[in-house]
């Protein structure tokens, strides 16, 4: 599924999947994709020198994510992301405490650690592995057609209602132009559709017949 035709969620369907995560790694994976608006393959190739320059002593708080590389088909590091466009995307506090409570997690505290790693190793959780953590939960949540696209879609579509200029999208989504975000946000879902239509009531006087 590309990124643009991907399935917007509602807040209750969001909350209702988080809510399906158990562990520490696997609810930082979704805050990453959510709240950073993260690409599945940029979340996985982060290490912990982008989250904690300075390293997880000395970091603390985490004021921003260095978005650097990605991993791309067949588990390839790609010294660029996407679109090849670096960017530091600013953490919200949510994030923040996850991040937070994910430090105390690491098996290696070192700034090239990968920072999402796998259950078995200190090695790097890979994206298929990412895919099925976000795809359990959306199952165990009911929720059908959703995928880690959907959390970036959804997280884009929320600031874009919400009056963030797409000059501002852009630069946090990476994408390569204003057109591209543009027609990332086009696509409507039915629930929106139906959220517009209830939202406008019959008015009063024209109730009740002739």
């Amino acid at each position: 599924m590309s990124e643009a035709g991907a399935r917007t969620l509602t807040g209750p369907e969001v909350a209702k999947a988080f809510a399906e995560l158990s562990s520490i790694r696997d609810r930082a994976l979704f805050g990453l994709c959510f709240l950073s608006a993260l690409r599945i393959g940029e979340a996985v190739a982060l290490d912990v020198s982008d989250v904690w320059p300075g390293g997880l002593v000395a970091g603390g708080m985490v004021d921003a994510i260095r978005v650097r590389r990605t991993v791309g088909r067949g588990e390839v590091m790609r010294d660029r992301p996407k679109n090849g466009e670096r960017r530091d995307v600013p953490v919200c506090c949510d994030l923040a405490d996850l991040l937070w409570n994910l430090s105390g997690d690491l098996s290696r505290v070192d700034g090239s650690a990968p920072l999402l790693q796998s259950r078995n190793s200190s090695g790097r959780l890979t994206t298929r592995q990412a895919a099925r953590v976000l795809g359990g939960a959306f199952k165990s949540a009911g929720i059908q057609r959703a995928s880690a696209h959907s959390l970036r879609k959804t997280w884009s579509i929320h600031a874009d209602r919400g009056g963030v200029s797409l000059r501002v999208l852009r630069s946090i989504l990476g994408h390569r132009s204003i057109r591209s975000t543009d027609h990332y946000l086009r696509m409507v879902e039915d629930h929106e559709k139906r959220a517009a239509v209830e939202s406008v009531s019959m008015p009063h006087y024209w109730k009740g017949g002739s």
